[in-house]
């Protein structure tokens, strides 16, 4: 069966993405509207010291730096851009930013 161009284009799109993620410095995590985790990339990986045991678990069961938790738990407020520094255990800080992904 031959996919259609519209799955074909949908895949496409996946791996744009999935390449784009992968070589970006910038820390990245998505999660659902109820803080599991659904994808880190490499960076995220490395500053955080996650693997994937941290997919589908809650972001603070798996992430020690309390700041980049507060950060998140800002979704609730009126706002559509959060940001915050984050201040990681070894001292190190991240401008963090968090912005919602419909859908």
């Amino acid at each position: 069966m031959a996919r259609s161009s519209a799955t074909l284009a949908a895949e496409q799109d996946r791996a744009k993405l999935t390449t784009i993620l992968r070589e970006m410095q910038d820390v990245v995590i998505v999660t659902d509207d109820n803080l599991h985790v659904l994808l880190i990339n490499a960076a995220a990986r490395k500053t955080l010291l996650l693997d994937d045991a941290a997919l589908g678990q809650p972001l603070p069961k798996v992430v020690t730096a309390q700041p980049l938790i507060d950060l998140f738990e800002q979704r609730h407020t009126g706002e559509s851009v959060w940001r915050a520094d984050i201040v990681l255990p070894d001292g190190r800080v991240l401008q963090g930013q968090l912005s919602p992904v419909p859908g």
